[in-house]
């Protein structure tokens, strides 16, 4: 059985105000850190690359939807298939 994708949806995102990690599902998350006024939001890609668990930041909550997170993951998804760190293809 596969696992779960697109589990959030945009009004459940901006709901969210419990520190932590909060799967979209797919290796994406919605990073809170923090609490009251100086709480931090931001889109969280997790993947492995070489046998190791990297991180890429997506950018920071509302500034980039839910949507263009779940793109930025697909992006990042079709780099790793390609054999393409998809840190350093962004940095290009």
């Amino acid at each position: 059985m596969a696992r779960p994708r697109n589990k959030l949806t945009a009004r459940q995102a901006a709901a969210i105000t419990s520190p932590g990690r909060h799967s979209d599902g797919g290796s994406l998350y919605l990073v809170i850190d923090g609490d009251g006024a100086a709480t931090r939001r931001r889109w969280l890609y997790l993947f492995n690359w070489r046998g190791k668990r990297r991180e890429m930041g997506l950018g920071g909550f509302p500034a980039v939807s839910l949507a263009n997170a779940r793109k930025g993951r697909e992006e990042g998804e079709r780099l790793v298939r390609e054999g393409r760190d998809p840190i350093a293809a962004r940095e290009e």
